[in-house]
């Protein structure tokens, strides 16, 4: 099923998307944060499928020392929010940024393990 949507809408979606996405933003020191904590809702993987995206850019834009991503309540995800969390590695990466993952639910740690994905997390 391919259907379109045009620019106008899309630029809506994406302003949205975004405006949910700080919400889900969680600094430790104030606003110009060294720790940033992401807690990611799964209702929101799977019902705004750039949210997650698009919470990881902004964290990543505020140049933190030090980011925290929490996924134990996260037991999938979509092939969208993995290429999300695999690029925001890679990126923090190259920022200087610090990534702690903590709290994998079990049953995404095998879908990382089935990916072999798992072996890139730790070698962040």
């Amino acid at each position: 099923m391919n259907f379109k949507i045009p620019k106008d809408k899309k630029r809506k979606l994406a302003e949205n998307f975004s405006e949910k996405a700080k919400k889900g933003l969680k600094s430790k020191m104030g606003e110009n944060s060294e720790i940033i904590e992401i807690k990611p809702e799964l209702t929101a993987l799977f019902n705004d499928y750039y949210a997650f995206r698009n919470q990881l850019m902004d964290a990543i834009a505020k140049k933190p020392v030090k980011i925290v991503l929490d996924l134990g309540k996260i037991p999938v995800m979509n092939s969208i929010s993995i290429s999300s969390l695999v690029w925001f590695c890679k990126n923090a990466k190259l920022e200087g940024i610090e990534i702690d993952i903590r709290e994998i639910h079990p049953d995404l740690m095998k879908t990382f393990e089935v990916l072999k994905i798992d072996e890139y997390f730790q070698r962040i």
